[in-house]
């Protein structure tokens, strides 16, 4: 691992047998390697309480929580330089981009109007609190006096609505930590090798094996079952996954609701987060699939035809490496249409299902969800049209 790491977390009593690095076949991904071989139950990483960076509570939006660790920068001069290492390893600045730092030219490529405005409000909520217009903090001074950009305020914001942790604490509320080395691992929802808790026992946040890890192998942790939703990935963490057989979007969903159905990453069911009668909508929902699973087809068959460029446009596009005007794919651009990709073969995967007759072992409402051994699938892959034109209207 970097020696800045270790020493920090040695010289503090914690423990890391890891390297970071890069990740082997993923063209240059970072993350966080084995060191030796580790057995389920051992910890892997133990991050010292005082080396942790406690952010705020979980109910302040991430451009709260920047405005206040950045205030605490320009008050406290000491505490942040104590913490230099740690402000090092993490990403520059316009390399974290997630819903609090959007640009207004991608937000069209998403295809998708609710999604856009989702990612839109939050884009404009970190410019508000920025120029100090946040209700959150009424008449706190903008950060333009304390010498910060709104670039440098953008960046900080989306690391902490992407780079954080959230933990209960005795109290019964929830904060938010910035923990070194544990945040550079990655998000695996199908086989995570650790969990990650704050042990006051430990005086430690521990990340421990939940399986046989080998050595050389990736540490990977699950962020949020949330983020088998492509929506909530792309929005979020501005990541897809190839899975085998990928959940629908949130918003690809009976309920159309964004926000409720991002917690739920299970096709199976469709219940919301909270609120009872949002529950009972939510399972008659469910039960019509049950009943009429051609009527659902069809919904899922004509929202698949309304996007202006079709999975296979798509891929084609990812093939080529360049956009219309023949220019190389900004990576985010290229991040943006793998969503797309995913997102219609998720929609195809779920018409198939629905279209199959009664009683089968995988109708939709008793689908259990299949994953490869890699969990990556083709990107060409779910894309023919014939078992699908008789369900357009």
């Amino acid at each position: 691992m970097d020696f800045l790491f270790d020493a920090l977390i040695r010289a503090s009593n914690g423990t890391a047998d890891v390297t970071v690095g890069s990740v082997p076949g993923s063209d240059g991904l970072r993350g966080v390697l084995a060191d030796r071989e580790f057995a389920a139950g051992e910890t892997v990483i133990s991050v010292p309480f005082q080396l942790a960076v406690q952010v705020g509570f979980a109910n302040h939006s991430a451009q709260e929580l920047a405005l206040r660790l950045l205030r605490r920068r320009a008050s406290q001069p000491e505490w942040w330089a104590a913490h230099a290492s740690y402000w090092e390893s993490l990403p520059p600045i316009r390399r974290v981009y997630t819903k609090e730092c959007w640009r207004p030219e991608h937000l069209a490529l998403l295809q998708d109007t609710a999604l856009e405005q989702y990612i839109s409000a939050n884009t404009l909520k970190t410019t508000a609190a920025y120029h100090g217009a946040l209700e959150e903090s009424p008449g706190l001074p903008p950060l333009s006096v304390a010498n910060v950009s709104l670039a440098e305020f953008r960046h900080w914001a989306a690391l902490i609505s992407s780079y954080s942790f959230l933990f209960p604490s005795a109290d019964g509320s929830a904060k938010r930590y910035l923990l070194p080395l544990a945040d550079l691992m990655n998000h695996n929802g199908t086989a995570p090798g650790v969990q990650i808790v704050k042990s006051p026992r430990a005086g430690a946040f521990l990340a421990t094996a939940l399986r046989n890890i080998s050595a050389g192998e990736q540490v990977t942790h699950r962020y949020s079952f949330a983020l088998e939703r492509p929506d909530y990935a792309i929005a979020n963490y501005f990541f897809t996954q190839r899975l085998d057989d990928p959940p629908r979007a949130a918003l690809d969903l009976p309920a159309h609701d964004l926000e409720a159905n991002f917690e739920d990453a299970s096709d199976a069911h469709f219940e919301p987060r909270e609120g009872i009668e949002a529950q009972v909508e939510a399972r008659r929902l469910a039960n019509q699939l049950a009943a009429f699973p051609t009527v659902e087809a069809r919904r899922l068959a004509n929202q698949l035809a309304a996007f202006p460029t079709s999975q296979a446009q798509d891929a084609e596009q990812l093939t080529r490496g360049v956009d219309d005007a023949g220019a190389p794919l900004d990576w985010r651009v290229r991040r943006i249409v793998e969503f797309r990709v995913q997102r219609k073969r998720a929609l195809r995967r779920a018409i198939r299902r629905l279209h199959r007759p009664r009683g089968r072992a995988d109708h939709p409402v008793h689908m259990r969800r299949r994953h490869g051994q890699d969990g990556v699938t083709d990107l060409h892959g779910d894309t023919r049209d014939e078992d699908l034109g008789d369900l357009l209207t």
